[in-house]
């Protein structure tokens, strides 16, 4: 039988494409969250860390707490399309550890943010101009999830950025719960 002699697509057909379409990129994304979370030891942890980011980026005066982050590296990277032409994201990534603990971490802080962290000047090195690099900070301000140790640097756009992630993982969650209930309501409705 041809899918579009199919009576479930007989009415309302592309908005049944696009909720299929909604479907299947939300089951994606969502059994890719349980995958890091089992690599990482626990498989409710994409469930989990959406909800505790937002809940703590909501209420940051409860669930937030002050502290240092001593950075070891800070660089770019880039993120482009499979074409030549296609936009290139920038993310800085920061490696180190807080003031008081000796456990690696790593921020992701959207955009070029070097800056923060490295000074660069005009140096002469055998009769040629060269820029060069030095150290700049050596601690930055961040700010600490007490539900689940996520660290944000203390930045306006950053904090803005990773609600709306969290928001956005809570929106593909919740997607997954009504989408097929929509989906069978539109099956008996084109059935009758």
């Amino acid at each position: 039988m041809n899918i579009k002699n199919h009576p479930f697509f007989t009415k309302y057909r592309n908005f049944k494409y696009l909720l299929l379409f909604h479907l299947f990129v939300s089951l994606f994304i969502f059994i890719s969250g349980l995958v890091g979370g089992y690599n990482n030891g626990d498989p409710l942890l994409g469930l989990k860390k959406p909800f505790e980011n937002y809940t703590a980026l909501s209420n940051p005066e409860k669930y937030l707490k002050s502290d240092f982050f001593v950075v070891d590296t800070a660089f770019i990277e880039e993120t482009s399309g499979r074409k030549p032409s296609d936009t290139k994201s920038k993310y800085t990534v920061i490696r180190g550890n807080l003031l008081h603990s000796n456990i690696k971490k790593e921020i992701i802080w959207q955009g070029n943010n070097i800056y923060t962290f490295y000074k660069e000047r005009l140096a002469l090195n055998n009769d040629n101009f060269k820029y060069v690099s030095t150290r700049k900070a050596k601690s930055i301000k961040v700010w600490r999830n007490k539900l689940n140790d996520a660290l944000f640097v203390d930045n306006k756009k950053h904090m803005e950025d990773q609600k709306f992630n969290a928001v956005s993982h809570l929106y593909i969650q919740f997607s997954l719960l009504l989408l097929p209930i929509v989906l069978l309501i539109l099956k008996k409705k084109s059935e009758v």
